[in-house]
């Protein structure tokens, strides 16, 4: 009977051996291999691409905005060289500015404007009595 207890024992023994070498080989095998998957690699890069992509367009939007802001400065000096506003043929009438060259009026021909003659101030006259 020593025999089958013996042998009880050993065999109890080994089994939980095994199980122990195998437990540890599965928690081993766990802790080494780590993957990612592409969700974690998709919430990893995101936030990144979120922000880079709001950057690229707030970029792209100020150079614009600078674009638009040097071609108002250009335009609003090319219209300050225009004579028509001192013009006596100009009136700031809506329907015809200038009644001699109303195609002209206020454009770069109107640099060359041969019937440009500058209005004449008319003065208050002072009542004295």
């Amino acid at each position: 009977m020593d025999n089958k207890a013996d042998f009880l024992k050993q065999h109890v023994a080994q089994t939980q051996i095994v199980r122990e070498v195998k437990l540890s080989e599965q928690t081993v095998n766990e802790t080494k291999s780590p993957q990612f998957n592409t969700s974690d690699l998709l919430m990893l890069l995101g936030p990144i691409g979120f922000i880079m992509g709001w950057t690229i367009l707030f970029l792209m939007l100020s150079k614009i905005g600078v674009a638009a802001r040097d071609e108002l400065l250009f335009t609003i000096k090319r219209f300050q060289k225009v004579p028509c506003r001192n013009c006596q043929y100009f009136t700031n009438n809506p329907y015809l500015k200038c009644a001699v060259n109303p195609c002209a009026v206020l454009t770069e021909e109107a640099l060359k404007c041969s019937d440009y003659r500058p209005a004449e101030k008319v003065e208050e006259l002072d009542d004295e009595d």
